[in-house]
């Protein structure tokens, strides 16, 4: 089993951000943001020769301006379109 350490992410890109509608009787004042991400994790110093992985996310989060709040709503990913990298034995 690899647990993932902050030294295994290799790459975080951010692809998309959409900011969302606000839903009915909502805050004004808090926006609703899904952006997708993109994630390179790999164990070990070289990703050819160490298993790596890619990942694609969708997360959902808030942010409240007046009360300067970040909050994670929800996080999304297809198991199916993990991708292998590198050398898995």
């Amino acid at each position: 089993m690899w647990k993932i350490q902050d030294s295994d992410i290799r790459e975080l890109k951010l692809r998309q951000i959409h900011i969302e509608k606000h839903p009915d009787g909502g805050s004004q004042t808090t926006e609703v943001i899904r952006a997708t991400v993109r994630v390179l994790c790999a164990c070990g110093q070289w990703i050819a020769s160490s298993p790596a992985f890619e990942i694609w996310l969708v997360i959902w989060y808030a942010i409240d301006d007046p009360m300067k709040a970040f909050t994670l709503r929800r996080m999304k990913y297809n198991p199916n379109e993990i991708k292998q990298r590198g050398k898995w034995e």
